[in-house]
């Protein structure tokens, strides 16, 4: 589908072939091959997974239903076919992919909603007979900025619901802001013994926090961070559980130590993120800038990691790979990006995000591909995975259901 054809009537059929899948995804009445072929045509380009995303978000197919009512369909499919037939002799420009997209959208705005109200016409209630819309009906938003902050006295802080003010931790003062993100500075006086503060990311939530040496610390949804209110001695130590992503003030005096189930990532000065959660035996650290030294509690297999590199430590093992860093960070970025990824993978990142349980009963075998930012609800992510033909999904509750 690279080389595309010549000519107006091969430009209306190429467009009224993908409507009509997209219109066939919808209803659930693809084919394999079918949903192959579109499956096909939504990874050929980032235009196409837009225009895809678009032509099956439920709000957009509620309003071309309601625009069919009472609009002549066959006036409507020639006026369609004229205007992709004449903008390109009006323009005077080459055929090309991209403009072949602004054609499939004019199509498809008519032709999809010409299929559906026929279907809704034709259902005894009257009720769409889409499964992206029918069984996804119950939905849930995705996750914002909320921690849970455990003072030296064991008082519980929430964060993200308008507090003004913080006690004083170990001689540093505190702060937060609307932006989601807890401040430590060190302008008070440090007390002798030193204070320790846990901030914990609950389901559904994660934050940010500025410890007193000036490094910043995001963590992912379903994390902890443990680490003093002010850092004192020879080194910077912290404790975590889950992902968190690093952005290590420069001391060279006191190294940066973080301590994750057994294993000890020493830095300087640095930017790596770490994958740690307790589903997996393994710690996967990715480094961005600067450099690492990870072993474990023993100080055994020492790894060096250089920038783009990501270490999978395991007690007793590791392995050390080149990989997109974009990956790693996606969640701090704000984006789901899958490559390759496996649905129990997929699902886990679901589960956390949008603060939901996961039911089998399905497992494809099959690794999916996409990229969709985490600020949207989780049926547009249900839907972008449905695309490919390969699981379905019904949403019940607080679980989500992995269907065949």
């Amino acid at each position: 589908m690279n080389d595309y054809p010549e000519g107006n009537g091969s430009r209306w059929e190429e467009a009224k072939r993908v409507s009509g899948l997209i219109a066939g995804f919808l209803s659930n009445s693809l084919t394999e091959s079918q949903h192959r072929e579109l499956n096909l045509w939504i990874n050929e380009s980032d235009r196409n997974q837009v225009l895809f995303e678009e032509l099956t978000d439920k709000k957009n197919i509620s309003a071309s239903l309601k625009w069919m009512e009472g609009l002549d369909k066959e006036k409507a499919l020639a006026v369609a076919k004229d205007r992709i037939a004449t903008y390109g002799e009006r323009k005077k420009i080459a055929f090309s992919p991209k403009i072949l997209v602004t054609w499939i959208a004019a199509a498809s705005v008519i032709i999809v909603g010409i299929v559906l109200w026929s279907q809704r016409t034709e259902t005894k209630e009257g009720k769409l007979l889409v499964e992206g819309v029918d069984t996804l009906r119950t939905d849930h938003g995705p996750g914002m900025e909320g921690a849970v902050l455990m003072l030296a006295d064991g008082t519980e802080k929430i964060l993200g619901d308008g507090i003004s003010e913080l006690p004083d931790q170990g001689g540093a003062n505190l702060t937060h802001d609307s932006a989601g993100r807890l401040k430590y500075s060190g302008d008070g006086i440090l007390s002798e013994t030193v204070v320790y503060n846990k901030l914990i990311t609950p389901r559904g939530k994660q934050y940010r926090v500025a410890l007193s040496d000036g490094t910043v610390v995001w963590l992912n949804a379903a994390s902890s961070i443990y680490y003093p209110a002010a850092f004192v001695g020879g080194e910077r130590t912290v404790e975590i559980t889950g992902e968190a992503y690093f952005d290590v003030a420069h001391d060279a005096e006191h190294p940066f130590i973080v301590k994750v189930k057994g294993h000890n990532i020493r830095v300087l000065g640095t930017s790596f993120n770490v994958n740690a959660y307790e589903q997996s035996s393994e710690v996967l650290t990715t480094l961005l800038n600067g450099s690492v030294l990870i072993t474990d509690s023993t100080k055994n297999f020492p790894q060096t990691l250089t920038p783009g590199q990501s270490a999978s430590t395991n007690l007793g093992s590791n392995t050390i790979t080149r990989i997109d860093t974009d990956l790693a960070v996606a969640w701090k970025n704000g984006w789901f990006i899958f490559r390759d990824t496996k649905i129990e993978d997929i699902m886990a990142q679901i589960s956390r995000w949008y603060d939901v349980d996961i039911v089998y009963r399905a497992s494809p075998k099959q690794h999916f591909n996409g990229t969709i930012g985490r600020n949207v609800p989780v049926s547009e992510l249900l839907h972008l995975l449905e695309g490919t033909g390969d699981v379905h999904f019904e949403v019940k509750g607080k679980e989500i259901i992995v269907k065949p």
